[in-house]
């Protein structure tokens, strides 16, 4: 992006609209903020052309300093971005009395903060080699040096060492941080999936072995064994498909059919079906549904996935109460769909969380899952131009909505 020419060009347009407008000028752009503009747009485009980085350098924008910090993975961009008045603050509080003068030059010589004294009576050079700074750094003194001159000095650079060894050290931990946490996560996710794939593998592989055995007496026995196997096969085979589909979704491969559809017959469609789901068995689910709603333009098949996944978990965590309620009604310009359980509730502090990847609540430990359910479904919703919102408080059970915009008409 040419800043210069956009900038040109957009202050150009102010000073005509002024005039015919017969107003005052326009204030000018403070050039600091000019310059950690660029700094930002600089780091961005790093970002996009290396996505797996980290460092600090030391750039000339808009004529002034700037100071960038980052530490970028494939996903996620974090960075730190100081001006020459962070520069100026951390120098003016270690150099108070005037006759010390501090400057900073970079590695071809070009002054980058102040201009170091052409002939002073004291002077203290440390090029960045031994400095550990970006810079080379220029003190000096201009009036007879007091007996504590060299101290002083020494605390000058001593100062700026340690501001940026504290400002270094608090990225690195704190990105150190992040790693240890994503890395603990993606071992439950590891673990989890493990799980999930040995059950219906066992059943399989038991089965598979008793009619290969011929200890399966009777046409009505091996009609049910060979239920079984279907039914196992179907739960692999969308374990499988979840976890493709997620895969697509982070990588930004998977494209959505949109297609115009009765909110309310596509919410029957999938209760009915969940209903033969051998973990819905004893569960009461009720649907009330308004009249007369809207279509809505959405991909059958992901917004399929995304209420089984809302039911599933319904299901799964509440345990001691059998009846799991769903509603379809109108929202707005939109339609709403929730669902709801009397479970044990999320408490308000896990709200956000729990639709990380990975991320599973406090309760989550006593039930199977792979921590990608909410995840995906908040990423399908968003995909059909929707928000998913959660109402729930510790106690009070769960309501997930779902809300899609109504279908445009042509």
């Amino acid at each position: 992006m040419d800043t210069a020419g956009s900038r040109a060009t957009w202050q150009f347009h102010v000073e005509e609209a002024a005039r015919w407008m017969s107003a005052p000028e326009p204030a000018p752009v403070d050039g600091s903020q000019l310059a950690l503009a660029a700094a930002a747009e600089w780091v961005y485009q790093r970002w996009q052309a290396e996505r797996d980085s980290s460092g600090r350098q030391f750039l000339t924008l808009e004529g002034r300093p700037v100071m960038v910090a980052w530490k970028a993975t494939a996903s996620k961009l974090r960075a730190a971005v100081a001006g020459p008045r962070a520069v100026h603050s951390a120098i003016d509080s270690v150099a108070r009395d005037r006759g010390v003068s501090i400057a900073l030059s970079d590695a071809a010589g070009f002054a980058v903060l102040g201009r170091p004294t052409a002939q002073p009576r004291v002077r203290v050079v440390r090029v960045a080699a031994v400095s550990g700074l970006p810079w080379t750094l220029h003190v000096a003194r201009t009036d007879p040096a007091p007996p504590s001159a060299q101290g002083r000095f020494l605390a000058a650079g001593g100062a700026m060492l340690a501001l940026l060894l504290v400002g270094g050290g608090y990225f690195v931990f704190r990105a150190m941080a992040r790693e240890l946490a994503v890395a603990q996560l993606q071992s439950d996710f590891v673990s989890a999936v493990s799980h999930e794939f040995r059950s219906p593998l066992t059943s399989i592989r038991q089965l598979s072995h008793l009619l290969a055995s011929d200890r399966v007496p009777g046409d009505e026995q091996r009609g049910r064994v060979y239920g079984a196997l279907a039914r196992e096969s179907e739960r692999l085979h969308s374990l499988v498909e979840a976890l493709l589909d997620f895969g697509r979704m982070e990588a930004g491969s998977l494209r959505y059919r949109l297609e115009p559809l009765d909110p309310v017959q596509l919410v029957t469609e999938v209760i009915e079906a969940f209903r033969l789901n051998p973990a819905a068995v004893g569960y009461n689910i009720q649907l009330r549904a308004e009249p007369g709603l809207p279509r809505v333009a959405a991909d059958k098949e992901a917004l399929n996935r995304a209420l089984w996944n809302l039911l599933d978990n319904a299901v799964k965590y509440s345990p001691d109460s059998k009846d799991i309620f769903a509603e379809v009604a109108g929202q707005g310009p939109g339609v709403a769909i929730r669902v709801r359980d009397q479970g044990p509730g999320i408490p308000r502090s896990q709200h956000k969380a729990i639709f990380k990847k990975f991320v599973r609540g406090n309760l989550a430990s006593a039930v199977i899952g792979t921590g990608i359910g909410l995840a995906m479904v908040e990423h399908i919703v968003r995909g059909h131009g929707g928000r998913i919102l959660l109402d729930s408080e510790p106690g009070k059970g769960s309501t997930f909505t779902i809300w899609l915009p109504a279908e445009r008409c042509s």
